[in-house]
């Protein structure tokens, strides 16, 4: 039986504050300094601690979706969040595996990166970028199984291979974008170990 997202969800809901800093005591933590020192490198521009800032919002954003218990069935992120080219205007690469992608589930993301990406501004004091903190593209776990046989599928064009941060059946091997779900980063270039 499919559950729905809760109605009435609203971007409070989502516990932005949090995610946003714990994911700078995350970059504070891979490179040893303060989340102070780390918050201002992400003022300057740093980019290792922007992709390590952003790997870890979405990261955060995975866990809170899986915990809603609705159709969400795997998150996965790519691009400069894992590639340590991300700026203070990149938008967070990611792949979300829903078993029905209706209004309600693209209503919910809109909302989770209206309220990520208003915090973010707020948090680093940017008045209008990033426009978009994800970039969220939604795919039916029926399409993705489809597509992903050869276990490339949505990978096709991509310059990173996507990381699982999150999947509801994490022993399932069927339509994996990056192989095991247990794929991890080391603290290189600013990236730490997620697991």
């Amino acid at each position: 039986m499919l559950v729905e997202a809760p109605s009435g969800f609203v971007p409070t809901d989502l516990p932005t504050t949090r995610i946003l800093h714990a994911a700078v005591t995350s970059v504070a933590r891979c490179n040893g300094i303060t989340p102070k020192a780390a918050l201002a490198r992400l003022e300057a521009g740093d980019r290792a601690s922007h992709s390590t800032f952003r790997y870890w919002v979405a990261k955060y954003v995975a866990s809170y979706l899986g915990e809603l218990d609705v159709v969400f069935r795997a998150f996965y992120v790519y691009g400069s969040a894992i590639g340590c080219e991300a700026n203070p205007a990149s938008d967070i690469d990611v792949i979300v595996i829903v078993d029905r992608a209706c209004d309600e589930v693209k209503n919910l993301v809109r909302q989770v990166n209206l309220a990520l990406t208003t915090g973010f501004r707020r948090l680093l004091g940017f008045p209008r970028d990033p426009t978009s903190l994800l970039d969220i593209c939604i795919h039916e776990r029926s399409r993705q199984a489809e597509r992903c046989t050869d276990d490339e599928g949505l990978c096709r064009g991509l310059h990173t291979r996507p990381i699982c941060l999150w999947r509801s059946d994490p022993g399932s091997n069927g339509g994996s974008l990056s192989g095991s779900p247990r794929q991890s980063h080391t603290c290189r270039q600013g990236m730490i170990s997620p697991h």
